[in-house]
């Protein structure tokens, strides 16, 4: 029966990126979930790198290190794959479109502590210029840095990296058993394996498994819908604002994302569909009458009170470790928050208050 230091449910961004993390201080690990079955999992079709968080347009939790330990993976899995397709680097408009939005991101623009060349401001004229489709602004602001990152090539090009690098994998659903050391792992089809340790970092479905049912964390889910353009759009920065609107290709437009906390099925709903139509048309009011929508897809992720990651053990199984609520910044978060959970695991970093577990465990 082979073992492993580490077993990782769910290949998502947090558990894609815990298993690079853990690989790379030559732990060996067992990576498990359903989509490993399908080396062209199918999944959202674009998603933002976006570090002004927010109506408010704040810089996010440790933007920085977030954003080069995700830039400099993702250059990695390019020079890896030979594949110029992961991402679109071009920017992200937030266009001032209302005077309240005026004030808070022209405040956002003086006031909070931008890295040098990370933010620019545009004029009304400057917006108008930039992006003729848009409506009258107040101005906007302009994240330089700003990705637009096609996440289905994106976590695929990630899964067969990892194999490439020694991590295996398991397509098919388990069940673990534990004891005192470790865990005893069986797949459906009756493979079995043991680890050391093990990581639940399955998205939503986390929240499902027995032991971490308790914790102080609240499902939301969203939806997007993809619209084509029957002639060329002749822009490639994202937009950001009531939602995104992410370019996808030389004619597809991505719109996001709705919000509902009381319904968490995987469905696309028809009132999600109202509201993406309703956001494209606030964002692009005469271009709106030529987009066809073409697709629409629903999710489900986690997010806690402060908007941060939970991470870290379990108080009654110091082996079993979480990784969860990534919330709307998954892309973002994912590198540098396994590499402080692999660190805490395998060199005994403490992990920051803000993030650790204890915050949200239920008694």
């Amino acid at each position: 029966m082979p073992h492993y230091d580490f077993a990782v449910i769910g290949a998502g961004p947090a558990g894609l990126a815990t298993s690079h993390s853990l690989r790379r201080r030559h732990q060996s690990v067992l990576l498990i979930d359903p989509l490993l079955a399908d080396s062209n999992a199918s999944g959202a079709p674009a998603g933002l790198v976006n570090v002004a968080i927010g109506k408010r347009a704040l810089l996010g939790w440790q933007s920085e290190a977030c954003y080069e330990a995700f830039t400099r993976n993702l250059e990695m899995l390019s020079d890896y794959s030979g594949r110029d397709d992961l991402c679109q680097n071009s920017g992200i408009l937030r266009p001032a479109l209302t005077e309240e939005l005026y004030e808070l991101f022209f405040k956002s623009y003086n006031e909070q502590p931008w890295p040098e060349g990370w933010v620019s401001w545009m004029t009304p004229d400057e917006v108008k210029k930039f992006n003729p489709h848009l409506p009258e602004s107040h101005g906007g602001l302009f994240l330089n840095n700003g990705l637009s990152v096609y996440v289905d090539r994106f976590l695929n090009t990630y899964r067969s990296y990892l194999r490439d690098q020694g991590v295996q994998h398991w397509g098919a659903p388990v069940n673990y058993q534990v004891d005192e050391n470790g865990f005893t792992l069986i797949d459906e089809e009756g493979q079995r394996a043991t680890s050391d340790r093990l990581i639940i970092a399955a998205g939503t479905a986390t929240l499902d498994f027995p032991e971490w049912q308790n914790l102080q964390a609240n499902r939301v889910k969203g939806e997007i819908a993809v619209f084509e353009s029957d002639r060329p759009l002749d822009w490639q920065h994202a937009v950001s604002v009531f939602g995104y609107m992410i370019r996808r290709g030389d004619r597809e437009l991505v719109v996001g994302s709705t919000y509902n906390h009381n319904e968490f099925t995987f469905a696309p709903t028809d009132e999600g569909r109202r509201q993406l139509h309703q956001k494209l048309q606030k964002v692009f009011p005469e271009l709106s009458s030529s987009l066809k929508q073409t697709g629409q897809l629903a999710g489900v992720r986690v997010t806690t009170p402060n908007r941060l990651p939970l991470i870290g053990a379990h108080p009654d199984h110091p082996n079993l470790y979480i990784f969860t609520a990534l919330g709307s910044k998954g892309l973002l978060f994912s590198e540098h928050v396994a590499a402080i959970l692999s660190d805490h695991i395998v060199s005994g970093r403490e992990i920051p208050e803000e993030l650790d577990v204890k915050r949200a465990v239920l008694h």
